[in-house]
């Protein structure tokens, strides 16, 4: 019986095994491949002929991503109630997931970033302004607000 403040429930079978596979038995197997994955594609990462920007921001977002989850399985398994965590994780712990969740955000919006303009223009020498990686971002700007100039680069 699964009691509350405000009402007595009873927890009906499914909700119960649902629960259990979700939180305790799918959460921490998805994780964990997620980990495993991450380390596979560093070590494929790592190889020398992959040492382009596009190969090394690939490898960033892998290694944030193995810390990200890694916070959030032990976030799971953590005691919310012990005081080191009540103490840690207004000041250290939720800052760290947010910085981290912030991290792949933009990453993941660079290599897209990177990506747009290796499609847009496949030749290195009619990218001038790609030689300044200040101007990547106000390009993908300017691309993003006026779509009429897509026509005009083709």
């Amino acid at each position: 019986m699964n009691k509350t403040e405000n009402c007595l429930c009873e927890e009906s079978l499914f909700e119960s095994l649902s629960k259990l596979w979700l939180s305790d038995v799918l959460f921490p197997l998805v994780c964990s491949l997620g980990v495993l994955g991450n380390l596979v594609a560093i070590l494929v990462l790592r190889s020398p002929e992959m040492k382009s920007t596009f190969h090394q921001s690939l490898l960033t977002l892998a290694a944030c991503d193995i810390i990200l989850l890694s916070v959030t399985l032990c976030d799971h398994y953590v005691d919310v109630t012990a005081p080191i965590y009540v103490f840690l994780f207004p000041y250290v712990w939720n800052p760290l997931k947010n910085i981290l969740m912030s991290w792949e955000t933009f990453l993941i919006m660079g290599i897209s970033t990177e990506r747009f303009f290796a499609t847009l223009l496949p030749n290195p020498q009619a990218q001038p302004f790609l030689k300044n990686p200040s101007n990547d971002l106000c390009s993908a700007f300017h691309f993003s607000l006026n779509p009429c100039e897509h026509s005009k680069v083709f």
